[in-house]
């Protein structure tokens, strides 16, 4: 999943750069919330558990109930109560990123679907902002609502709620 947060934060950085004085800079970084969400769909195709680890590292667990292919997915970040992105994916696997997370931690095929099984990963949110932002990123309460579906059920949804601030 660390690829989403990092093409999310590509894309916030982009977006925010037409502020007057952005607060920017290097950061610490904290998760308040993390938890799932309901998505688009009536049935969800997995079920989540997810393990917040002191505020810098997510544990997720993923039980996978049949075969999906992901047809969708949906990343929107809010800073400080304001919508900042939205970034719609009509396949998820078409975009380069996501789809070389979904490949590492779920073993996506080149269909883009995941099959159905038990998949346990541990992402560190501070080593991932470090690797791919060098540790600068804006400052302030962000929160990123992350959806990903088949034509028929959810596969995951997710809501994080992080803060951001000068190191």
């Amino acid at each position: 999943m660390q690829h989403i947060w990092s093409l999310a934060f590509m894309i916030i950085s982009v977006l925010s750069s037409t502020n007057t004085k952005p607060d920017y800079g290097p950061i610490s970084f904290a998760t308040s919330r993390f938890e799932k969400c309901k998505g688009p769909k009536r049935r969800d195709c997995s079920d989540v558990k997810l393990d917040l680890n002191n505020g810098m590292s997510i544990t997720y667990d993923l039980l996978v109930k049949s075969y999906i292919k992901l047809t969708t997915g949906r990343i929107v970040a809010m800073s400080n109560g304001k919508e900042m992105m939205r970034y719609q994916m009509k396949t998820p696997c078409d975009h380069f990123v996501v789809q070389a997370l979904l490949k590492i931690y779920l073993n996506v095929s080149n269909e883009c679907a995941v099959k159905k099984g038990h998949y346990v990963f541990k992402l560190n949110l501070q080593d991932i902002s470090q690797k791919y932002f060098d540790g600068n990123f804006f400052y302030g309460n962000w929160t990123f609502r992350t959806i990903f579906a088949g034509s028929e059920c959810n596969f995951l949804c997710t809501i994080n709620e992080v803060i951001i601030s000068p190191k």
